[in-house]
């Protein structure tokens, strides 16, 4: 999205987008981890856990918290990762921009140099 678009579609369409990379990355991380936390499954957990003793509830109460501790570090990681990513990315794409300033400033310095000389 270009950052001065304030189109309300646009930025719907946009954050609609966000939701769905959201979601999906919370299903690759959750889905290695605890499939049951999948984003689809947990409408259902309470029907499907209606009948379970107060015993087995806590038991999976604790798989859950474990599962979602893990799910922490991992995405705290994926983060992490991503972030180096982009800056990495951000310096290539900013080096080369100052790289293309520096030849066009030295054409331009010489071009100055020449009309100097010529004019002398």
């Amino acid at each position: 999205m270009n950052m001065s678009d304030t189109n309300p579609q646009s930025i719907a369409t946009t954050a609609t987008g966000y939701a769905a990379l959201g979601k999906a990355l919370y299903n690759q991380l959750m889905g290695e981890i605890e499939p049951e936390l999948l984003s689809d499954n947990l409408p259902n957990l309470e029907e499907q856990y209606a009948n379970e003793s107060q015993e087995q509830k806590q038991e999976r109460g604790q798989r859950y918290r474990a599962a979602f501790d893990l799910y922490t570090t991992r995405l705290q990681s994926f983060q992490a990762s991503s972030q180096e990513l982009v800056s990495h990315m951000s310096k290539r794409a900013f080096g080369s921009l100052e790289e293309e300033n520096r030849q066009e400033e030295a054409a331009n310095l010489s071009t100055l140099e020449q009309d100097i000389q010529s004019s002398s």
